[in-house]
């Protein structure tokens, strides 16, 4: 009996956790946007339920059947960082909602951020830098909250 309690314990434990993603109720990863349209000259642009995939338990939308199947060619790519919640909010381990339209592409990565009632906190994230912090100490950290 003991083991069977020690071996639920494990299974509960953080160690065995899967991160939380920031999805919609049914599952929709960056509020419907397409996450190869983040890494090309056009922007966020919204995405189309006709044309979907779905990837690490998540349902992204995509723009056009070319960004799709980048996506599928190479999904780990243009999946948002840190599950797609603010990454400035993480660097206090928060997970935070995220205007989709506030983003960086930052060492090749996604990284979305809160524009809201309580400001843009992309630019918070980059007053930070301008600051003498450097961005990827910035990473390091969100990516260490993120893994806790």
């Amino acid at each position: 009996m003991k083991l069977i309690f020690i071996f639920a314990l494990l299974l509960t434990s953080p160690l065995f956790a899967e991160k939380k993603h920031n999805l919609s109720k049914k599952g929709l990863a960056i509020k419907g946007y397409d996450p190869v349209s983040y890494h090309t000259n056009t922007g966020p642009q919204k995405g189309s339920s006709d044309l979907k995939f779905s990837f690490n338990s998540s349902t992204y939308y995509f723009s056009s059947q070319e960004n799709l199947n980048l996506f599928k060619a190479d999904s780990k790519k243009y999946v948002p960082k840190l599950g797609g919640w603010c990454a400035f909010a993480m660097l206090e381990g928060k997970e935070v909602q995220i205007n989709p339209k506030s983003y960086k592409i930052i060492e090749g990565g996604l990284y979305l951020f809160y524009d809201g009632l309580w400001g843009d906190t992309l630019k918070k994230w980059n007053a930070l830098i301008s600051k003498d912090q450097l961005e990827s100490d910035l990473i390091s950290k969100v990516q260490g909250n993120w893994q806790k």
